[in-house]
């Protein structure tokens, strides 16, 4: 007869459980109790556009679980965001539902700059995509027309030292 846990199953179960305590944890961390309210859509707001405060308005919770590790909960996670769906009037915003500003844009000349051992060069490049702050992102170079890899430290600059 088999056994029903085995130490494989075991190991499964415990690390399951460790991921709903950090996420519950997280949550507690937060301040966020079912007892307070959440920021929601004050409208309909579309794919693509920017998410200002007079876009949002707060709810009372209700008797739903909205765990702070899947959904945008306060003003200041929102703001300043923008939305890669439909975001619906009065409903809670999944954290993958919005993504930072982009300040790189694809195809739009960018200063791009490279630094070892106390040599700096720079030059300018077009990014292959668009990319938010921290982003790794291809550039091609302008003059020979080669493709780096760079990581976005500021609005149109890409350091191509910082991409690993």
């Amino acid at each position: 007869m088999k056994p029903l846990l085995t130490l494989q199953n075991a190991v499964a179960l415990a690390a399951a459980v460790g991921v709903i305590a950090f996420a519950i944890g997280e949550a507690a961390a937060d301040g966020i109790s079912s007892s307070e309210s959440y920021s929601a859509p004050s409208r309909t707001i579309f794919a693509g556009h920017s998410i200002s405060e007079s876009d949002l308005k707060e709810l009372p919770k209700g008797r739903e679980d909205l765990p702070a590790a899947v959904f945008a909960l306060r003003k200041k996670d929102l703001i300043g965001m923008v939305a890669r769906q439909v975001l619906l009037l009065g409903r809670p915003v999944p954290r993958n539902a919005v993504r930072p500003a982009y300040i790189v844009r694809q195809g739009q000349q960018v200063s791009v700059k490279v630094e070892d051992h106390g040599l700096m060069i720079v030059g300018t490049g077009v990014p292959l995509e668009s990319g938010s702050m921290g982003d790794a992102i291809d550039v091609r170079n302008m003059e020979t027309g080669n493709t780096m890899h760079g990581k976005v430290v500021g609005y149109n600059s890409v350091d191509l030292g910082e991409s690993k």
